[in-house]
């Protein structure tokens, strides 16, 4: 198998008098001018490079130190995670690492000659460094590519993290919900990537097709218009395909209408789902909020402005009760928050001349219906009720606690006790029939203004 050299990129170092070369699981470059410290893992200080040129480097590449008339030479795999700005660290670590240069290296600093370290602590020693990728002439080679999902800002500009920034300007391609206004929010950053598209009618296709962009080695970043990828937004094609390809996948968290709608809401956040887009048509809407009426966890939902008043309308139709807040244009200057029940939303959206936005819903928790009470009164809760009844405890006795166990009503609840007893004669063996039932007392014996008998089992 012969090998060839192409893109090869040089890094100019100075040694130091502190270099130590001890670290058994690193080798690092660094950018200071100076090493205050004993260093373990640094072996050269003012690191001088083409930040894009060795950006661009991809796979496994062959580093060559050289210091006077000493050299030295190791193997490892450039990271996908690398991008501009990251530490120089060559780490022996067998996969990517965060804030690395090169994974899987067959040397550390430790393993360096010590005639080679000697070297570097000279006073005016200087380091050259070459890293060359290792090609082979079998055909094309797999690199494992990157894949960040990023988030952007849901409003407000100054949201958008230097993090997400860097992300962006290190990408080798963009995936962009809308490539329009990707376009305005990169030029504003001074960034300039290719845009490919990739929305909920072409992502799909897109998955297929960013599996040979990974499979290259390339960083690709995936954007929604606003907010977080995958939520509501496309995304979710497109992750499933990088993880197929074996590429990595790492988001780069950020803004989110989602929490940001229930952190202010008031509601509880212990427990909650999010459903997305309301439906379109009034029949799978009611069916879905009917959904959401059994639930006991606050629930989130999306709604355009078009179809808010109709949502709302079947929010008090099916959700009276409920406690509501609806959010709009969060982190912007006209950001609303609006709290009531849905009847009380619905006149005051009514009330406004234009409904615009995109609005996020929360509704509070529900209380669990009858029919749920009766599942959870099976099994020992419901065994301990028949014997209670066995021993004459009052119906309303029980039906009481059994609503407060439950937040049930105490309707609902005095009809399960019920239930119960009736089940409870039905179970009866056929023995127990109305000749074994004998009063403790007959009409005969009463005195006169005595009461009725009770009847007991022998």
């Amino acid at each position: 198998m012969s090998e060839t050299m192409t893109h090869r990129v040089l890094i100019r170092c100075r040694g130091h008098v502190n270099i130590q070369a001890s670290h058994t699981k690193t080798l690092e470059l660094t950018s200071d001018t100076d090493v205050t410290q004993r260093g373990s893992c640094i072996v050269g200080v003012a690191a001088d490079y083409d930040t894009d040129a060795l950006a661009a480097l991809r796979g496994p590449v062959r580093i060559t130190l050289a210091c006077g008339d000493q050299s030295e030479t190791l193997f490892a795999t450039l990271s996908p995670t690398f991008k501009p700005g990251d530490p120089l660290i060559i780490r022996r670590h067998p996969v990517p690492q965060g804030n690395t240069l090169a994974h899987a290296a067959n040397k550390s600093a430790r393993d360096l000659s010590r005639e080679f370290v000697a070297a570097l602590q000279r006073p005016g020693a200087e380091l050259t460094v070459a890293i060359e990728p290792v090609t082979t002439t079998d055909g094309d080679v797999t690199h494992q590519g990157m894949l960040y999902v990023v988030s952007l800002p849901i409003g407000n500009p100054l949201d958008l993290s230097p993090r997400m920034q860097a992300t962006l300007a290190a990408a080798d391609r963009i995936l962009a919900e809308d490539t329009r206004t990707a376009d305005l929010l990169l030029k504003s950053l001074g960034i300039r990537k290719p845009l490919v598209s990739c929305h909920e009618h072409n992502e799909e296709m897109r998955a297929t097709q960013i599996g040979a962009w990974l499979r290259r080695g390339e960083r690709l970043a995936l954007i929604s218009e606003a907010g977080t990828p995958g939520c509501a937004d496309p995304g979710y094609p497109i992750v499933r395909s990088a993880i197929q390809a074996g590429a990595l996948v790492s988001p780069v968290p950020g803004p989110s209408a989602i929490l940001a709608a229930l952190a202010v809401s008031g509601l509880p956040s212990d427990r909650f789902a999010f459903l997305g887009f309301l439906p379109r048509t009034r029949g799978k809407r009611l069916q879905l909020l009917q959904e959401v009426a059994d639930t006991t966890m606050t629930t989130i939902l999306f709604e355009t402005p078009h179809r808010l008043l109709e949502a709302l309308a079947d929010c008090q139709e099916v959700l009276p009760e409920r406690e509501m807040v609806i959010t709009c244009n969060l982190t912007r200057p006209n950001e609303t928050i609006t709290r009531g029940l849905p009847a009380q939303l619905l006149d005051q959206f009514r009330a406004l001349a234009v409904v615009r936005g995109e609005y996020t819903l929360i509704l509070g928790k529900g209380r669990p219906r009858p029919e749920q009470a009766r599942q959870t009164t099976t099994g020992e809760q419901e065994q301990l009720l028949i014997e209670l009844l066995r021993l004459d405890c009052p119906t309303k006795i029980l039906s009481q606690a059994l609503a407060a166990l439950h937040g049930i009503p105490r309707r609902d609840a005095f009809e399960r006790i019920l239930t119960l007893k009736a089940t409870l004669v039905a179970d009866m063996p056929p023995d127990l029939n109305d000749e074994d039932l004998s009063p403790t007392a007959t009409t005969e014996t009463l005195p006169p203004g005595g009461s009725p008998p009770t009847f007991r089992r022998r």
